[in-house]
């Protein structure tokens, strides 16, 4: 009854004994042990619930909280019933979409990367895990290296067709921009564009949140995500987080909010609203991309 839930299966020992106490102690009973055991508990009411015993319960709908699983099946199990795809898009997900899946948690948990699956029952933080890179399973299926975030993977729906959608670090040897790999077919985009400046009204749309990593998503059937893209992603988003040399180059969402304030409240004439100017204009240029054959 205990063994099949980990975080109870420690005190299978624990329970047996207690039992064989209390065999011991009503041996000389007319009633069978189980039988007092199943009065007693028949007697009793649960009037509290610890969290830790039970602390993976789906939030409710409208709370916008994560609900973590453990493992890839049971983030699909998850994907499917939460959105309803069962009944929706019993396809899902396509053939094309579960390998690219798959293909990218194969990678994160071979040499050197070695990644584990997070474990929602349990209290331990992420940089006390045994590896550094720990895959956490909730809306989509998330890396961390040492605590942090470096990407994402997941599939979802659109237009009756099985997508993939992937985020990954800004790469500050590739100025933080957006990068095209040429031969898997794959393009990133910035996660927020502040777009529609007018220089006149010093109106600008948009927020330009989350400037430290690129997103992209397409087609399960129209792209191969090769091991070697995913090493590149894995690779180049750790040496980000890793090394601080790397990482005060990263493009921040401070700094993209920074220029917006400059861009609406500087004077024309001043350095701040020059820099500002040039910057909102060139990063988010759709032209400002680059090119890797991968």
């Amino acid at each position: 009854m205990c063994y099949p839930n980990p975080r109870r299966r420690a005190k299978a020992g624990d329970i047996s004994e207690f039992i064989s106490i209390f065999d011991e102690e009503f041996k000389d009973s007319d009633k069978d042990v189980i039988e007092l055991i199943e009065s007693a508990l028949g007697k009793t009411a649960v009037t509290s619930v610890s969290s830790k015993e039970n602390p993976n319960i789906r939030p409710p709908k409208g709370s916008y909280k994560p609900h973590y699983v453990t493992g890839y099946d049971a983030w699909l199990k998850n994907k499917i019933e939460k959105e309803n795809y069962d009944k929706r898009f019993p396809d899902f997900p396509s053939e094309a979409c579960e390998n690219i899946i798959k293909t990218y948690i194969k990678v994160l948990k071979s040499k050197p990367y070695n990644a584990i699956d997070f474990d929602p029952s349990k209290p331990t933080k992420l940089k006390d895990y045994d590896s550094d890179y720990v895959l956490k399973y909730a809306g989509a299926i998330a890396v961390y290296y040492k605590g942090s975030k470096i990407g994402c993977i997941g599939g979802f729906v659109k237009s009756k067709e099985s997508y993939i959608y992937m985020e990954t670090c800004a790469i500050p040897k590739h100025n933080c921009a957006p990068l095209i790999f040429t031969k898997s077919n794959v393009e990133f985009n910035h996660m927020r564009i502040p777009h529609s400046l007018d220089e006149d009204t010093r109106k600008i749309s948009g927020n330009g949140s989350r400037t430290d990593f690129k997103n992209t998503e397409f087609p399960a059937s129209k792209v191969s995500l090769s091991e070697e893209l995913i090493r590149f992603l894995i690779d180049e988003s750790t040496e980000t987080k890793e090394d601080p040399e790397i990482a005060k180059d990263v493009i921040r969402e401070k700094k993209v909010k920074q220029y917006i304030e400059d861009f609406k409240n500087k004077r024309k004439d001043t350095k701040e609203y020059s820099e500002a100017v040039t910057f909102l204009k060139t990063y988010f240029d759709k032209s400002n991309k680059k090119k890797i054959e991968l």
